[in-house]
């Protein structure tokens, strides 16, 4: 069994864009913009679900667990999903924002990772 590591064979997208580069001006005594000031307040408390899309182009997720920050499996893989194809998961109310999430493939490859803030951004998406 092999594990997946690193950014180069399995990518988690936390709130960034496809080869997007965002700059920040350099004068950081100024008060954030009133759209900023209400986006940021807009972050919700709890992840209601989580997107999950296949990208590896011959391994088809057989297995996934997300389990919140306090230790409780919150969802669960009902059946294989494909290479290419994508489905959501709704997550328990009060679940909190913060997860570990476990995949393995078809390929005996496997994927672990903590600390993933799915209420930032929801999709999680596997890449060989």
């Amino acid at each position: 069994m092999r594990m997946l590591t690193g950014l180069a064979s399995v990518i988690l997208l936390m709130g960034m864009g496809h080869g997007t580069v965002q700059a920040q001006q350099a004068n950081t005594t100024a008060a954030p913009p009133a759209a900023a000031r209400t986006a940021q307040r807009a972050v919700p408390k709890n992840a209601a679900e989580i997107v999950l899309a296949n990208a590896r182009s011959g391994a088809t997720v057989t297995g996934l667990s997300v389990t919140s920050a306090a230790g409780k499996s919150v969802a669960m893989l009902k059946k294989p999903l494909e290479p290419g194809k994508k489905i959501t998961i709704k997550l328990p109310k009060n679940s909190g924002c913060t997860f570990a999430i476990n995949a393995s493939f078809s390929d005996d490859a496997e994927f672990d990772q903590t600390d993933v803030n799915l209420c930032m951004d929801k999709t999680v998406r596997f890449t060989d």
